[in-house]
């Protein structure tokens, strides 16, 4: 039993599959990078929270640090879920080149 001889199609279609996988590796790096952000949004919303409440004897101040709070805590957590939606898809899109590629 011999060994099939590789060519250069095969090397160029070990390349695209490599290409593809860096591509979506990149991507992936790209979404936790902005999950990072949705949490940091989530942290600076909660110490807008904090904020009013030790100004609370000041509702002038406590009030739209409240909203402002509300608004970056939701902000963030809607980047958390988006993110995570598009992290599913790279892996799923991953595992399908890793099928394509036979590993």
């Amino acid at each position: 039993m011999g060994k099939r001889k590789t060519t250069k199609n095969d090397i160029r279609k070990e390349e695209i599959i490599l290409a593809e996988e860096q591509t979506i590796l990149s991507k992936q790096r790209t979404v936790l990078s902005y999950m990072r952000t949705g949490t940091a949004l989530i942290g600076v919303g909660l110490a807008f929270f904090g904020f009013a409440f030790i100004s609370s004897s000041s509702p002038l101040l406590s009030v739209p640090s409240t909203v402002i709070g509300w608004m970056i805590v939701v902000l963030g957590f809607v980047e958390l879920i988006e993110s995570q939606r598009r992290l599913r898809r790279y892996k799923k899109r991953m595992k399908e080149i890793k099928k394509k590629g036979g590993v």
